[in-house]
């Protein structure tokens, strides 16, 4: 009985992915490290996965449909910007599991509505403070996961 009642209580546990794609190795790390801090109790398994690149990140087998996801994007990265993959995201994937923030450089107007008309979810700037990115995101997760 006890091993039934192991099992059932895993297939109980919700996992909540924390994805950053960001070509910084210096930004992932410091990230990395604070989401991993995030506890949301024991139904809830945070998970994360880090990518240099939108191409590492599409080409990785990172999705299940079961699952929950939050996309931390950089806006501008080598091979494939943040954009693209938001897009590819956006058309590939369905948004009820899937909340994505734009982490970028790009600080104008026009690029701001540009990645919140093509589906991004919350748009942060560079440089950025830790805290307040892990507040926002967590504050996404909480939502997600109601």
């Amino acid at each position: 009985m006890n091993v039934f009642t192991e099992e059932r209580s895993l297939a109980n546990i919700q996992k909540l992915h924390f994805i950053i794609v960001d070509d910084d190795p210096l930004v992932r790390a410091v990230l990395e490290k604070s989401f991993l801090k995030i506890d949301f109790g024991k139904d809830i398994a945070v998970i994360v996965h880090s990518f240099q690149d939108g191409v590492e990140f599409l080409e990785s087998d990172w999705y299940d449909p079961d699952d929950k996801y939050l996309l931390l994007l950089d806006g501008i990265m080598p091979k494939m910007d943040g954009i693209e993959v938001l897009l590819r995201v956006r058309t590939d994937y369905p948004d009820r599991n899937i909340v994505v923030s734009m982490l970028s450089a790009r600080s104008g107007e026009g690029n701001i509505i540009q990645a919140l008309e093509k589906g991004a979810d919350d748009y942060m700037l560079k440089p950025f403070n830790v805290p307040e990115v892990m507040a926002r995101m967590e504050r996404m997760a909480k939502r997600m996961l109601l």
